[in-house]
């Protein structure tokens, strides 16, 4: 499954041999960003034979990195550095999704999170990359939960690519932030919820505040209101703060969606 960030690349291989792993043949990509698909140029170092699973339009991405790297510096700054630059990949080691055959894996379009995401289903568990958003599990019970939302947004494709998961009826779901969880179902209804709840918030601070206002005042109202995110009390300090930087560009997203639906 997803690579992970380069910063990572050395322990998973690692682990991978203290499993006794000594080939790997495919690695299925959710989707490209750094902190999903940095490593794979370092794991194809020690792993030559795999073949690398993404979007049709991921290809040249992962063939030349030069532009995710610029933009991931854009946009995460210090965040994207401690991910590291991603090595290219070889054309000769990359399969798009459609063209995924032999194996008992299905690769699903689901764009939201990116225009590229793919979930992946194998028997009754799906691989969900971010198509669910952010779901950590909590001590004890119950889990904290998130929309991974960054600009730009496509609401109604994110909701369809969550439809067309729920309808496959998994049982588990992976998440690649993070976990193994049980409820499949119920996690992706849950979440569907909380993005038109966060849309309704949004929408009605737009109305009350200045844009410039907006991500602040929305991200005060959503924690005081968002039952998905009451667990956030229970994270690390370091955990919260990577929490706040994320929901605001979240917020962002859905900022963009509310300003192009008036445009229309």
């Amino acid at each position: 499954m997803d690579a992970g960030p380069a910063a990572t690349a050395a322990p998973l291989i690692k682990a991978l041999e203290h499993l006794g792993i000594s080939r790997l043949d495919w690695i299925l990509l959710t989707h490209i960003h750094l902190d999903h698909s940095g490593g794979t140029g370092e794991l194809l170092q020690r792993f030559p034979g795999a073949r690398v699973v993404c979007h049709a339009s991921a290809v040249e991405h992962l063939m030349d990195p030069s532009r995710l790297w610029k933009a991931s510096l854009d946009t995460l700054g210090s965040l994207a550095e401690a991910y590291g630059p991603m090595e290219a990949v070889a054309e000769k080691n990359l399969v798009t999704a459609e063209d995924l055959t032999g194996v008992p894996v299905q690769a699903i379009p689901t764009p939201g999170h990116a225009i590229h995401h793919v979930s992946y289903l194998a028997g009754k568990t799906l691989f969900i990359g971010e198509a669910a958003g952010v779901i950590l599990p909590l001590a004890g019970n119950g889990c904290y939960m998130r929309p991974a939302t960054p600009p730009r947004l496509f609401l109604d494709m994110f909701i369809e690519s969550l439809d067309r998961l729920i309808a496959l009826g998994p049982d588990v779901l992976c998440c690649g932030h993070f976990g193994f969880h049980s409820d499949a179902v119920y996690l992706m209804k849950t979440h569907k919820r909380q993005l038109g709840f966060w849309a309704r918030c949004v929408r009605e601070i737009l109305e009350r505040h200045p844009e410039k206002d907006a991500v602040t005042a929305s991200l005060d109202i959503l924690l005081k209101t968002d039952p998905g995110l009451v667990g956030i009390s229970q994270l690390s300090a370091a955990a919260r703060e990577r929490e706040y930087f994320f929901m605001k560009n979240s917020i962002r997203g859905f900022i963009s969606e509310l300003k192009r639906d008036k445009t229309r």
